[in-house]
């Protein structure tokens, strides 16, 4: 769970690596948002950047793995399987993370700079 102080959020962000390529917040954060608006284009909208660049890091995403994150139905896109338990996955990492990393992001909180 963050650390919440009156003036900022401090919090772990876990990013994997796959040879020179990453996945972290943001990628699963846009995966997620196709998932529960049923577009890119729509995902892309609602995190503030074009279609190009949300086409640009799907891709990368997708790079990353032998079969699809999403598949395009009509004029829909929707997540695989794999998607699904990617977004599944990350999930539970990120929430493994927070809850180990409590004690030192509560100290960090104590001591870091307040600007």
């Amino acid at each position: 769970m963050p650390v919440t102080s009156l003036t900022r959020t401090v919090r772990p962000r876990a990013k994997v690596y796959l040879g020179t390529d990453m996945i972290g917040a943001g990628k699963i954060e846009l995966l997620g948002n196709v998932a529960r608006l049923g577009s890119r284009q729509k995902a892309a909208t609602a995190m503030g950047m074009t279609e190009e660049r949300a086409a640009f890091l799907l891709s990368s995403m997708e790079a990353c793995f032998e079969a699809p994150l999403l598949v395009q139905d009509n004029a829909s896109d929707r997540l695989t399987p794999l998607g699904e338990e990617l977004l599944r996955r990350y999930g539970a990492l990120q929430t493994a993370l927070d809850e180990a990393a409590e004690p030192f992001m509560a100290w960090m909180d104590t001591v870091a700079r307040s600007d």
